[in-house]
């Protein structure tokens, strides 16, 4: 998490640093203020995850999802390692990016909600 936009910056500006000064390969990254689960429904809402380890469990099954097609490939060990892994970095992401459920209708105006809890 940043203090200000000047943090930020610093962030992005040393992060630039260390990449090119260890000559690291860095295919993508990414500032997340917030982790959204869309929902159907009848209103527009941003209802924040407040316990911890439903968070957890939210952002663990979307990587699940994401990774489908390679825990078909991969044998019984590797899934494990890999599973393990995951969780472990949907835990840390939990911890620190707060997480809503975004209720949104077919026409409504979801994107204020989202705009109400990040600034």
């Amino acid at each position: 998490m940043f203090d200000d936009n000047d943090d930020r910056n610093f962030f992005i500006e040393r992060l630039g640093k260390v990449v090119s000064d260890t000559e690291t390969q860095c295919f993508a990254w990414a500032l997340i203020s917030a982790i959204f689960f869309l929902e159907e429904s009848d209103r527009d809402e941003a209802v924040a995850l407040k316990k911890q380890d439903q968070a957890i469990l939210m952002v663990f099954e979307a990587a699940k999802e994401v990774w489908k097609s390679v825990w078909e490939r991969v044998g019984v060990t590797e899934k494990i390692e890999q599973s393990s892994a995951l969780f472990h970095n949907a835990a840390e992401m939990a911890g620190v990016i707060p997480a809503y459920r975004l209720r949104v209708t077919l026409h409504g105006e979801f994107w204020k909600e989202m705009e109400r809890v990040l600034f």
